[in-house]
């Protein structure tokens, strides 16, 4: 039968070669020469697995990005538009305004609501 000791181990998945396969042993053992073409194919796939998943990573930290930004720019024009408020406000002190709430929400939209007394 066929002597299991002899068979080259399978690769890590980070493309570590097998033992017997680097060594050649496989050209003496008929047995070693499929095996050795099947890990190589492994390595090679485990390498494309690998940098599709760099390119997910890449495209993921991007997207965290663009939303992270979009975020602060909306935050800023509510800030914007509190301080407009605000000011608008204190422009017009005939018109007496009891307990307004000016914070906003994220989508713009006020928070609170500002009642005439």
């Amino acid at each position: 039968g066929q002597n299991n000791a002899l068979l080259p181990k399978y690769s890590e998945v980070d493309g570590e070669q097998a033992e017997p396969c680097e060594a050649g042993l496989h050209q003496q053992h008929g047995q070693w020469a499929e095996l050795c073409r099947r890990l190589e194919v492994e390595q090679e796939r485990a390498v494309k697995y690998k940098a599709e998943i760099e390119k997910m990573n890449l495209r993921m930290q991007n997207q965290d990005q663009e939303f992270e930004s979009k975020l602060q720019a909306q935050i800023l024009e509510n800030k914007q538009l509190r301080f407009e408020m605000q000011r608008h406000l204190l422009n017009e002190p005939q018109i007496p305004w009891d307990d307004c709430d000016l914070d906003f929400e994220i989508d713009g939209h006020t928070a609170g609501t500002c009642s005439k007394v």
